[in-house]
């Protein structure tokens, strides 16, 4: 029945319906309309919190920071021990992110092709590819550094050691996330911090010692609960799928936005602790104050991200929706009904993401959490431009959605392009806080890029939707 629809079996065949054209031209009797049955809907609080919930490990220990003194990472630390802290958070989401994003889109399409067997067989598999690379990673970062000398041996024990268990962390979190499990990552964060908080403030350990504990018993839980979780799901093993040019070829694409989109996230801070360290003992200075100015910003970053997954999910109802009210012949039609649904979405997300960071940067400067100018700039330039970045990850998933990868892969790689040149271009001319105009840039940049390819693919996003299930 490949391309015949009621509508064609109406038309050209004179049949009610596919399956009564099936009745009368198939020898083998068929019983049953075989009713679809739609899974109850999430309520959107659930919906908004699964879109939140690989970031809210970011979120709870930016919080807890702001609040108590004390999160998984970072805090009250020296000026060479925080840089190994920051070196190693940013090495493990480079590592890891490319994975997670290549095993999240196999895994969550077998999930849908209710395969669990072999959904779980493949998760396995990318999750075992993400731990060896980052064994593989740390040995040569140990090596590269002994031939180098970039820090001296204690720093960089501390950074390899926050680059594992971080990696750890990401990788049972991307497994949370595709389960939609994001209560367990909150959780396994919070029981995280308060073993922190026991081995520090109760037996006096020092503080990295007490978040290296921490770290590695928060990846502990997130990965038991994971796997109990895999082995209810599934009834036997499955087949899986293992790693090969074929499956490189189709899931590359996913790979590498995975990696740049975190390279992206990350460049404006690269640059910012890189320049202007003539007096500094290393060669990357952590910036204290630029990196808090951030964090707060994130708040607003995290809490819009949520509107990325319940804007998808409403996406797919609206073209639900339109395939039922058009039939085949409609398809202008059908089109413009989803590029209105887009804008009406989009007019209505922009201010409001605007007012939530307007709202979070007041509320930090009146608390006195942007004590001086240079951390206001930096807070209130990436408010600005946390709604930009955040459409453009709505474009990006409704690329992902359409199974066309590469128009986010292009628009992320120029992003990126335009981050560091112009944030180089700042933060070398002027103060180093300047680095977050590349950010700014590049937000500006992806949200553009991102928004002209999908109203291109939405000039035949019903060829594209149905390419898409092919």
């Amino acid at each position: 029945m490949e391309g015949v629809t009621d509508e064609v079996a109406r038309v050209e065949f004179g049949s009610s319906s596919t399956f009564a054209l099936a009745r009368e031209r198939l020898h083998t009797v068929i019983g049953g309309d075989y009713p679809v049955t739609k899974p109850p809907e999430k309520p959107r609080l659930a919906q908004f919190f699964n879109g939140v919930a690989f970031a809210l490990p970011i979120l709870i220990c930016t919080i807890t920071s702001l609040l108590y003194r004390i999160s998984l990472w970072g805090g009250d630390l020296s000026a060479d021990l925080a840089t190994a802290v920051a070196i190693g958070t940013i090495s493990s989401f480079l590592v890891t992110g490319g994975i997670i994003q290549a095993s999240a889109r196999r895994t969550l399409f077998q999930i849908q092709c209710e395969q669990w067997d072999e959904a779980c067989t493949t998760c396995y598999h990318w999750t075992f590819l993400g731990v060896k690379s980052l064994v593989v990673t740390l040995g040569l970062g140990w090596a590269l550094n002994q031939y180098f000398r970039w820090v001296p041996t204690p720093i960089d024990g501390v950074a390899l050691a926050f680059h594992f268990f971080l990696g750890l962390l990401w990788l049972a979190g991307g497994i949370l996330y595709v389960l939609e499990m994001g209560w367990a990552v909150g959780a396994a964060v919070l029981a995280g911090i308060g073993v922190v908080a026991s081995l520090h403030w109760g037996a006096g350990v020092s503080l990295l010692g007490a978040q290296l504990a921490g770290v590695a018993a928060t990846a502990a839980i997130a990965f038991a609960v994971s796997g109990i979780t895999m082995r209810r799901k599934r009834k036997q093993k499955g087949r899986g799928e293992h790693f090969s040019l074929r499956v490189a070829h189709k899931i590359g694409p996913y790979f590498l936005y995975g990696s740049c989109y975190y390279l992206f996230l990350f460049a404006d801070r690269i640059l910012a602790w890189t320049a202007q360290t003539t007096t500094s003992s290393l060669p990357l200075q952590f910036r204290g104050d630029y990196e808090t100015a951030l964090d707060i910003a994130m708040i607003a970053f995290i809490v819009q991200a949520g509107w990325v997954h319940l804007s998808v999910l409403a996406f797919y109802r609206r073209m639900n929706t339109a395939q039922e009210g058009f039939n085949v012949r409609e398809s202008v039609a059908f089109n413009a009904e989803l590029r209105r649904f887009y804008w009406r979405r989009a007019v209505w997300f922009l201010p409001v993401a605007s007012a939530l960071g307007l709202a979070t940067y007041s509320i930090a400067v009146h608390y006195g959490l942007l004590p001086t100018e240079g951390m206001r700039k930096v807070a209130g330039v990436a408010v600005a431009s946390y709604p930009l970045l955040v459409f453009g990850l709505w474009n990006t998933s409704l690329f992902f959605a359409l199974s066309r990868p590469e128009g986010a892969l292009r628009s992320i790689l120029a992003s990126l392009v335009v981050n560091v040149i112009v944030g180089y271009a700042c933060s070398r001319v002027g103060q180093y806080d300047s680095a977050v105009y590349g950010f700014a840039a590049g937000s500006a940049v992806f949200a553009i890029l991102t928004t002209v390819t999908y109203l291109r693919l939405s000039r035949s996003l019903d060829y594209h939707h149905f390419a898409s299930a092919a």
